[in-house]
């Protein structure tokens, strides 16, 4: 047996996007999993660099306003949130085409050793920059047990 091999989706997708396609193509939807915004609302992509004096965050968020996202800081947890509103419209001859996309996103993350008060964030050219300054760590003096 002979089997050809689909790919489910592309990676890091949302949907089956060839039986998505296949569903939706020839009703006139046209080919709205091929978007650029699509994969964007279902994540938001990050590097993080570790220095001696921080941590530095780089979250991916193009097509967003600055407005639209939010960051905060709670017991040890940094949470980036952002929302964003598309409304296309298109008018030619007979018809009328309106397209609206409303999508929010959230990626949180466990942060120890920070100083709070001090976390700085930018947001430029579609890249979030939040750097978070390390803490420094309080040692307790070394103390021998006795053993009973």
């Amino acid at each position: 047996m002979n089997r050809q091999m689909r790919p489910y989706g592309k990676p890091g997708g949302l949907f089956p996007t060839d039986f998505m396609k296949g569903l939706l193509g020839p009703a006139g939807w046209g080919n709205w999993l091929d978007h650029p915004w699509l994969p964007a609302l279902s994540s938001i992509r990050t590097d993080i660099k570790e220095t001696a004096a921080e941590y530095i965050l780089e979250a991916e968020m193009p097509g967003y306003e600055k407005q639209d996202i939010e960051v905060e800081w709670q017991d040890g947890q940094l949470t980036i949130r952002a929302q964003r509103q598309q409304t296309v419209d298109e008018n030619e001859r007979d018809y009328v085409r309106r397209e609206r996309s409303y999508g929010e996103v959230s990626r949180s993350f466990w942060v120890d050793n920070i100083q709070p008060e001090k976390i700085n964030a930018e947001y430029r050219d579609g890249i979030l920059k939040i750097v978070l300054p390390k803490a420094s760590p309080t040692r307790e003096p070394g103390k021998k047990i006795d053993i009973n």
